[in-house]
């Protein structure tokens, strides 16, 4: 099985200038994202050669949800794709009741596991990021 690494998403939030967000692939004001949210960020600036800049011109809600759905859906399954958001959101209970099947069901566990990992590994730069607006509106 293919698994994304906590080192995938971290290199993803570092070459796309991204900072984590749970709760949703991507918020525009904010140039915040999920895990997921990040690592297609990464995959379409690189593999179609363009900024930042350019992929943020064609965000919205569909890009993010269908287009990225059908990305990691082709490359993970779409239970490993469930699981690992899940996971990334630190959901306290796994909503896995759209999978029946036992080998299905290990495929979510193993995505909400990595994706939990994943969130741990760079929940810093989400804490950085805070600190950094905080402090930017106090005097020295």
């Amino acid at each position: 099985m293919k698994r994304i690494t906590p080192e995938h998403v971290l290199k993803a939030y570092e070459q796309t200038g991204l900072t984590p967000k749970q709760g949703g692939y991507f918020d525009e004001e904010t140039l915040c994202g999920c895990g997921m949210g990040a690592l297609f960020t990464f995959a379409y600036m690189t593999g179609h050669n363009m900024t930042l800049e350019e992929v943020h011109a064609l965000w919205d809600d569909t890009f993010y949800e269908h287009d990225m759905s059908r990305h990691f859906d082709n490359i993970y399954g779409a239970a490993y794709r469930a699981g690992f958001t899940q996971g990334f959101d630190h959901l306290d209970e796994k909503k896995n009741d759209n999978f029946y099947y036992p080998h299905v069901i290990a495929d979510f566990n193993q995505g909400f596991e990595d994706g939990w990992a994943a969130w741990n590994a760079v929940k810093h730069l989400a804490k950085e990021n805070d600190d950094e607006k905080n402090n930017s509106g106090t005097s020295s």
